[in-house]
């Protein structure tokens, strides 16, 4: 029998609007190279920290020992936004978090986790699962591609979707509750 995606319910879809227009930020590179990212709270038993996620080609180890910070594009105006003690890196999956400081003048908007992510259980759960990913496709304009997760091995998401080539370390949401479930990243 084959799977389909849910109706999705005007909020869902607002949600999901607000979220392609609010949620992923632009950082100016060197040489005029633009990158993205986007901001959520993780949380331990006792604190949430206000992280940062983008690739490693954005952020790696050579740009953390010379820089504090980044150049974000936020509401239309370049700002630093200011990195904190806690710094994670992984060049086999080209992601880096890195705990911010957070200020009110930022004004970013921060993505939710599913509460399912900090389960034991959660593999059972996701499986079959509605999903969506936000991204930037060729022309450089944000769209959402969507779908349902097909398998989960080692704790990564199998799903078949269609994004172009440049798309990496994008959002990727339970369509059910809009919160944040895993990074996309296209093959090489």
């Amino acid at each position: 029998m084959e799977e389909y995606l849910k109706p999705v319910t005007k909020q869902c879809h607002k949600k999901i609007l607000d979220q392609m227009n609010n949620s992923i930020y632009k950082i100016k590179e060197k040489e005029d190279k633009i990158g993205f990212c986007f901001f959520c709270y993780i949380k331990n038993e006792k604190n949430k920290f206000p992280v940062m996620i983008t690739t490693t080609e954005i952020i790696n180890s050579k740009y953390l020992s010379k820089n504090n910070s980044i150049l974000l594009l936020i509401n239309n105006e370049y700002k630093p936004v200011e990195f904190g003690e806690i710094k994670y890196k992984n060049d086999e999956y080209d992601l880096s978090i890195i705990n911010i400081l957070e200020k009110k003048d930022y004004n970013i908007n921060f993505l939710e986790l599913d509460d399912y992510l900090y389960e034991d259980d959660n593999e059972i759960y996701l499986n079959k699962e509605p999903i969506y990913i936000m991204h930037y496709n060729n022309e450089n304009d944000i769209s959402v591609s969507y779908n349902i997760i097909n398998n989960i091995i080692k704790s990564q998401l199998i799903f078949s979707y269609n994004i172009s080539s440049n798309s990496y370390a994008f959002p990727i949401f339970n369509l059910t509750n809009n919160k944040l479930l895993g990074i996309f990243k296209s093959p090489l």
